[in-house]
């Protein structure tokens, strides 16, 4: 995790200003939505430097005011000089966009903008406060939300009057976000004509993760909600429609098409299809707060005199090539100079203090700073790492071209790069799992079931794990799953190269 003096002004503030075409992209939305009766009054909840200002100025769409917040005193004057050329009332207010929409009253027609994204622990205590009041006004616990963008956009929205319509810039997390879930569940109760724009690499720059466009009504709704997809390409715009619930786990795979998705659904409910959480526990592994001074390599061992202390480590899937981390995976990952070893100084081994080149490397981590770090500094002594037994499967925390799930023949530990895995039966052979885990059905589960925010990595968490479909033997070759089998692989071939188009 870093820290506040790690990152730059613009992420502390969240300050990644709307391009001209997506603001206008917005408005144009926006005037759809309101069937040519103009914009009314206007809230923009984090104007920036004014970038939908100018663009209400210059599209032919109506409003009546607008109103407009911005936490940075510099930017907010700024967006002053755009407002004063608007030729109706707009209100510029220099600071925190949850303090105003908290404290002061108003009714709006039109919610736009581009909510800030700023993480949770690069918030104030005063926002941090509010934050938890935002979830109370709304009815969805935000307690340590993961973004500033999240409480920010539900408070504009809870600002919206019945009828009016939004239209947002926001992280395409909003499909996939744990967090986001309580946006997800707010819309599905509280919106209609939802649409969800898609844009190409690029349509945002100095933006690593991918930015959709959010819009609809604020119309109470009581079933399942249909949410329009527009994916721009080429010039030639495709889109499809869905229905959702509020109890969905996430929305990834709306995008999919209709026929995509249908046979995701099909799939899931063949017989034998079982959830991977039925046949094997994932968990997080070793976690050492400081990876790099307590996984080492031979050079490393002799130097201090630690093979006392040395247990074989794998810090990575990469380092597997295959499906199989055996002794011969390991071995060569040693003699390539690899950090393969994990220091275990667990209270049952020797006292690394009694030792005099344990203690030199013991040093080594007080002059680095280890000891000071929070998960070190937590422990007593501060290097006693609480060691995670080997699992028989692993599986990469993230991953790129596509997730693995290797058999751990070696019995090797890892850290929490990578995930310790172990069968529910142990009288089922790993490899079987290790082979289902590699169809098309599981890898579309983990595009759908994982999230990517940026670079076009692919992340998934024990519980999202847990969720993704595996045939089991029986099921594998059933008439059925083989005739969905084409519709699968494209799903999953679409969804992978989007992401990896923005890697």
């Amino acid at each position: 995790m870093r820290t506040a003096a790690e990152v730059s002004s613009e992420r502390l503030r969240g300050g990644y200003y709307t391009p001209p075409a997506l603001a206008h992209a917005c408005l144009d939305r926006l005037a759809e939505l309101h069937a040519g009766d103009g914009l009314g009054a206007v809230l923009e909840p984090s104007c920036g430097d004014g970038a939908f200002l100018r663009a209400i100025h210059e599209h032919p769409s109506h409003a009546t005011s607008v109103r407009a917040v911005e936490v940075d005193p510099t930017e907010a004057a700024v967006a002053h000089a755009s407002a004063a050329a608007l030729p109706i009332p707009c209100d510029v207010t220099a600071g925190s966009a949850l303090a105003t929409l908290l404290d002061e009253p108003g009714c709006f027609d039109t919610v736009v903008g581009n909510p800030p994204y700023v993480r949770y622990q690069f918030l104030s205590d005063a926002d941090r406060r509010d934050v938890d009041r935002v979830g109370e006004l709304v009815g969805e616990p935000l307690r340590r939300v993961g973004n500033l963008w999240l409480p920010v956009l539900l408070v504009a929205l809870h600002r919206l009057r019945r009828g009016g319509a939004f239209c947002v810039v926001l992280p395409a997390e909003l499909l996939t976000g744990v967090s986001a879930a309580a946006v997800r569940r707010w819309l599905t109760r509280e919106a209609s004509d939802l649409r969800i724009d898609l844009f190409g690499v690029g349509s945002f720059p100095e933006v690593l993760q991918e930015v959709v466009l959010l819009s609809g009504r604020r119309v109470a709704s009581t079933g399942p909600v249909s949410v329009t997809l527009v994916e721009h390409r080429d010039d030639r715009p495709a889109s499809w429609t869905h229905e959702v619930t509020p109890d969905a786990a996430n929305w990834t795979d709306l995008l999919l098409t209709g026929e995509e998705r249908r046979a995701w659904l099909a799939a899931q409910s063949v017989e034998g299809v079982v959830a991977l959480g039925e046949l094997a526990t994932f968990t997080v592994s070793t976690i050492t707060g400081a990876n790099a001074w307590f996984c080492v390599d031979d050079a490393t061992i002799a130097a201090y005199g630690l093979e006392h202390w040395a247990r074989p480590l794998l810090p990575r899937l990469r380092h597997v090539p295959g499906t199989v981390a055996d002794h011969a995976v390991w071995d060569a990952f040693r003699a390539e100079g690899g950090a393969a070893w994990i220091l275990d100084f667990s209270a049952g081994r020797d006292d690394p203090t009694a030792h005099c080149g344990a203690r030199r490397y013991l040093a080594t981590g007080v002059d680095q700073g280890i000891a000071d770090r929070y998960k070190c500094r937590t422990r007593a002594p501060w290097y006693r790492v609480p060691i995670v037994e080997p699992g028989t499967l692993l599986m990469g925390k993230r991953s790129h071209h596509a997730p693995r799930v290797v058999h751990n023949a070696a019995g090797l530990v890892t850290t929490d790069t990578v995930y310790r895995g172990q069968l529910r039966d142990p009288s089922v052979d790993p490899h079987e799992l290790v082979r289902a885990f590699g169809s098309d059905l599981t890898l579309l589960g983990c595009e759908v079931m994982g999230r990517s925010f940026g670079g076009g990595v692919l992340e998934l968490v024990p519980s999202e794990i847990a969720a993704v479909p595996v045939a089991t033997a029986a099921a594998s070759s059933a008439p059925e799953l083989l005739e969905l089998a084409p519709a699968l692989a494209s799903a999953r071939d679409r969804l992978r190269t989007r992401r990896l188009e923005r890697g």
